[in-house]
């Protein structure tokens, strides 16, 4: 995969890319606190084996407790289910942005039988807004339905495709595991089945998801917009941003961390002994 750093998008490429990237970034981080935190913990109790009594220390090699990563396991199908809705999620919403992004860009996409009251027209000050309105309005309609929906409209309207079979019931599937896990806690129902083609014998049970799952589709999602882009731009010609002129933040809920209160910027706790080093 190239680096994302080094190409230029549309807005709501650029947008699902930064998303992505945080997604798997913030993956490897929980992932790496949760292997520090067990480092931390082994090391401290090999010390304390070296200094406690005998006694004391026999009792700590027989009571090693549950590890982070162990705690981690456990916890392992809710982790994934947050992650791949995380995705599907991004994944979504850059084609319903990007559908309002052509119909600004070439209003004359706008075009179709549907009749607009001459009120609905005069109360906007200008053409412009009057095509953002209408721009919305198609976008919200086209969302409403199901993701094949959508790309039938892509296709049939703007000879934009989603590109080979197999990623495109790739893609269907991860939005039907979506859908059960938002609405039936992973548990698969009669409208899965039919929709993904699975084993009948699977009605009731839970879907459980495999890591290996969700990291492959990553790069199945990032693959997918990133030819999308590129027939979008050429066919277009979008406007293209980098990633690095996309906002950094869009600002912070509850107090910002300052040097006068000195809350703990990581969780906003009270300082801690961290925060003294950092001084």
């Amino acid at each position: 995969m190239d680096d994302p750093k080094d190409k230029k998008y549309t807005r709501p490429g650029a947008q699902f890319t930064f998303n992505l990237v945080s997604i798997g970034r913030f993956d490897r981080f929980l992932k790496q606190v949760v292997h520090h935190v067990d480092y931390v913990s082994n090391s401290a109790r090999t010390v304390l084996r070296d200094v406690l009594p005998e006694d004391e220390a026999k009792e700590l090699e027989d009571k090693p407790g549950i590890s982070a990563c162990e705690k981690f396991q456990a916890n392992r199908q809710l982790y994934l289910e947050m992650m791949l809705v995380r995705h599907v999620e991004n994944f979504l919403n850059y084609f319903s942005s990007l559908l309002y992004e052509i119909f600004t860009h070439r209003p004359e996409t706008l075009r179709s039988s549907d009749k607009v009251e001459l009120s609905a027209v005069l109360k906007h000050p200008t053409i412009e807004s009057f095509i953002r309105e209408a721009a919305e309005r198609k976008t919200e309609i086209a969302s409403y339905g199901s993701f094949q929906d959508l790309l039938e409209l892509f296709a049939d309207r703007f000879g934009l495709t989603l590109g080979e079979e197999e990623l495109i019931q790739t893609t269907l599937e991860a939005i039907e595991i979506r859908n059960i896990s938002v609405h039936n806690r992973c548990i698969i129902n009669r409208r899965f089945l039919s929709r993904t083609g699975r084993d009948p014998a699977d009605l009731g049970k839970t879907l459980v998801l495999e890591p290996a799952y969700v990291e492959a589709l990553y790069f199945v999602l990032f693959a997918i917009v990133d030819r999308f882009e590129d027939q979008a731009i050429a066919k277009f010609g979008l406007q293209t941003i980098s990633l690095e002129s996309l906002p950094k933040s869009i600002g912070t809920v509850g107090p910002r961390y300052s040097p006068q209160n000195n809350p703990c910027p990581c969780c906003g706790g009270a300082p801690t002994a961290h925060d003294a080093q950092k001084e």
